[in-house]
């Protein structure tokens, strides 16, 4: 479970911006709402989470988003455009692993996006979907 909770924490990281080697999307920065829905069968029901952070950088790219993963994750195949973002992550270890894609399209001052996952877990495989938005709010408190 421990790998499950590591997942979302660095899937979490996805409003961390900063530079990096891909291109990347351009943002106002400032206060932006994030909107989560997080969907796994095994539990059932969809778990949804609002959230608020000041943003101080303009470029978003698919290494800031995941910058916060966890020991023994990998990035891979990551690109990047001017509205768009993708990349997938590999992570391994606590007795788990898990595989990704994750994506992000949006404008200076909305994006939308999401993650799946595929957790394997003492033999058994989990998926776990996660869908957000963003929207910028204003400047920063």
């Amino acid at each position: 479970m421990k790998l499950i909770q590591l997942s979302l924490i660095a899937f979490g990281g996805l409003c961390l911006l900063g530079s990096a080697h891909a291109a990347g999307m351009e943002i106002k920065p400032g206060q932006w709402e994030f909107r989560s829905q997080t969907s796994m069968p095994v539990q059932g029901g969809i778990r949804e989470n609002v959230n608020k952070q000041c943003l101080k950088d303009a470029t978003v790219t698919p290494q800031t988003l995941m910058k916060d993963m966890q020991q023994g994750c990998e990035l891979l195949d990551s690109k990047g455009t001017a509205n768009s973002l993708s990349w997938k992550v590999s992570c391994s270890g606590g007795g788990g692993d898990m595989t990704g894609e994750g994506n992000v399209t949006g404008s200076d001052e909305t994006l939308q996006g999401g993650m799946k996952m595929v957790v394997s877990y003492n033999g058994q495989k989990m998926n776990m979907a996660v869908s957000w938005d963003g929207k910028y709010v204003g400047p920063c408190p």
